[in-house]
């Protein structure tokens, strides 16, 4: 669970106008739909359940970590700043407040810390619709929320085969390396432990490691990973064009090899 502090807990109510239920200006579904696309959960799963969309946040709160719920209140914070172009002074520094504690939540907590029993099943178009949402931050000119997005595409993906092929519900802990090591492995793509790779082609599967690497990396010196980027850094368009496309292939490669094995 997060670990909300009682004061931005009413800050983040009261720029939201979550005392009469609502949050902001969503309806049901609008806001169903904008949790679903930027945090993965689906707060109307349980349908017997009559809470007030404020109600839903606040337990959304209550059972998610730091990181998931960090991220979800920049990405309302944004919708707020887009809708309330013309808020009053007073608003816009409420509004600073509670992006700052959205950014203590994330650097307090960066790591995903996934469950694998989160994610549902995935398909090849599961990939292109997360690198439509990476390009539309590219073209926003959010350049690290595209690093970003793009890394934690590879670690879905990832995290998933990893849950299919051990049947084990585990969590992430952060280590994309590790992960990709133990998913060549068990899709015997692992380049010092199968011999019957050509020799072509290990170049190919050691560059994607690499690539992997890179991603890992790049993530943490440009992305928003932590709340703030590097400030040795900036993330420009062809630094996020590059991870973008990269977790593409990748994703795509390995998410095709896990298919066909598991077709065997």
């Amino acid at each position: 669970m997060s670990d909300l502090k009682a004061v931005e807990k009413l800050k983040i109510e009261k720029l939201f106008g979550m005392e009469s239920g609502y949050v902001l200006n969503f309806s049901n579904r609008t806001f169903q739909n904008f949790v679903l696309d930027n945090a993965g959960i689906d707060l109307y799963e349980d349908e017997n359940c009559t809470d007030s969309k404020a109600n839903r946040l606040r337990t959304f709160w209550k059972q998610e970590s730091n990181y998931v719920v960090g991220n979800l209140l920049k990405e309302l914070l944004e919708y707020y700043r887009i809708s309330h172009q013309e808020a009053e002074q007073s608003e816009q520094n409420l509004w600073k407040e509670c992006l700052n504690i959205a950014e203590r939540l994330i650097q307090n907590n960066p790591v995903q810390n996934l469950k694998t029993s989160k994610i549902k099943e995935i398909d090849h178009s599961f990939i292109q619709e997360h690198v439509g949402k990476c390009d539309k931050k590219i073209n926003d000119k959010d350049f690290s929320g595209a690093i970003t997005n793009a890394r934690s595409l590879v670690e879905t993906i990832l995290l998933y085969i990893e849950s299919k092929l051990s049947g084990e519900d585990k969590k992430f802990n952060g280590d994309l390396n590790s992960l990709y090591k133990n998913v060549a492995t068990k899709l015997n793509l692992s380049i010092d432990k199968n011999k019957k790779i050509d020799n072509s082609l290990k170049k190919i599967i050691s560059g994607l490691f690499s690539t992997i690497s890179g991603i890992a990396e790049l993530g943490n010196d440009l992305g928003d990973r932590h709340g703030k980027a590097n400030k040795n850094y900036i993330a420009e368009r062809h630094h996020a064009i590059l991870a973008v496309n990269s977790a593409k292939s990748f994703t795509e490669f390995i998410f095709s090899s896990y298919e066909k094995q598991n077709k065997k």
